[in-house]
């Protein structure tokens, strides 16, 4: 039996090692899921505030987007990526990064919200909610993979 399973030496000591690998990945998508809420309810709060004041929608979006990208990027550091940022490379690098990623991907949503506000007849803060929340995993993933990698 060519297997490393839990009964051989090798297999206990590579069981815990996958566990923490899975364990870590999970608090990481869920602080992640935690930080993107908090962003979220900002970014509705920011927008809608805004919207009262007699400010487009549209240039509503783009404002609290851009306020959320850099509040969201910093609690990211210090709440969900603390423990990668050391191999991942300099600090204004992963800003930029980041900002750079939030900002093409801001510009892709806000057609979809555009259509979702004037075709659809949806309010704008719940089609901004929905392409938010739609975005969400696409914007895990390359912060995980691309942002906080290790050099």
């Amino acid at each position: 039996m060519s297997e490393v399973n839990a009964v051989t030496p090798a297999g206990a000591l590579v069981r815990p090692l996958r566990v923490r690998g899975l364990v870590r990945r999970l608090r990481r998508v869920v602080g992640f899921g935690l930080v993107g809420g908090i962003g979220t309810v900002v970014n509705l709060l920011i927008m809608g505030g805004l919207m009262a004041a007699g400010v487009h929608y549209v240039v509503a979006a783009v404002i609290a987007a851009e306020l959320t990208i850099v509040g969201n990027f910093l609690l990211q550091e210090r709440m969900v990526f603390a423990a990668d940022r050391a191999g991942a490379g300099p600090l204004r690098q992963r800003f930029v990064r980041s900002f750079v990623f939030n900002n093409a991907e801001a510009a892709l949503r806000l057609p979809v919200l555009m259509l979702l506000v004037e075709l659809a007849g949806g309010g704008a803060l719940l089609a901004q909610a929905a392409t938010l929340a739609a975005a969400f995993v696409l914007r895990y993933l390359y912060h995980a993979r691309v942002v906080y990698a290790a050099v």
